[in-house]
């Protein structure tokens, strides 16, 4: 087995395609049409902790770090410290309102203009009741586009991109997504 088979099988590489390439609908020439436009939130937001749940993490970890200062292992106490200031960062700052845009000529994802020969494929996903609109891009940053979907707006969305990108019914997934939903399952968190 050689070294790229073993990266592609790992998802650390993408593997070659074994199918002849799917060919992308050329970008009509004339003037910039708008054909739907949407308002939604920037990312689907859920409130996880409760204020009982909170406090019962804050007095464990008050515990863990009085146990790991007497240990004398402050590195550590620094590290939980920074973790739990992403995590409170992230979940208190509420999404704000964005507008996605699609034209003849590509997608408008909150102010930032991508064109159809920059992206390849898109899959709807549905995540704690918020649906989704998945767009890989060629380059690799950003790699996907994540717009949030309003539930009655997905099969017109789904209708017109079909018309320039190919739908994907299933999400791709490598070896780190694979192992992440089997921990997650293992926890049933």
């Amino acid at each position: 087995m050689k070294p790229r088979q073993i990266t592609d099988f790992l998802g650390f590489t993408k593997p070659r395609p074994v199918e002849a390439p799917v060919v992308v609908a050329p970008v009509p020439a004339g003037p910039k049409t708008l054909q739907f436009a949407w308002e939604s939130l920037s990312r689907p937001h859920k409130q996880f902790m409760t204020q009982k749940m909170a406090k019962t993490l804050i007095v464990i970890g008050v515990a863990v770090c009085l146990i790991l200062a007497l240990m004398q292992e402050f590195g550590l106490i620094i590290a939980m410290a920074s973790i739990f200031f992403i995590y409170y960062a992230l979940t208190k700052v509420p999404p704000v309102s964005v507008k996605h845009e699609i034209y003849n000529q590509g997608i408008n994802y909150a102010g930032q203009y991508y064109e159809w020969q920059d992206l390849t494929d898109f899959y709807f996903t549905n995540t704690d009741g918020n649906d989704t609109l998945v767009v890989s891009t060629k380059s690799t940053v950003p790699g996907k586009l994540f717009l949030t979907v309003n539930a009655g707006d997905k099969e017109k969305i789904k209708e017109i991109l079909m018309q320039y990108l190919t739908f994907l019914e299933v999400a791709p997934s490598n070896f780190v997504d694979k192992t992440y939903k089997t921990v997650v399952d293992k926890f049933n968190i």
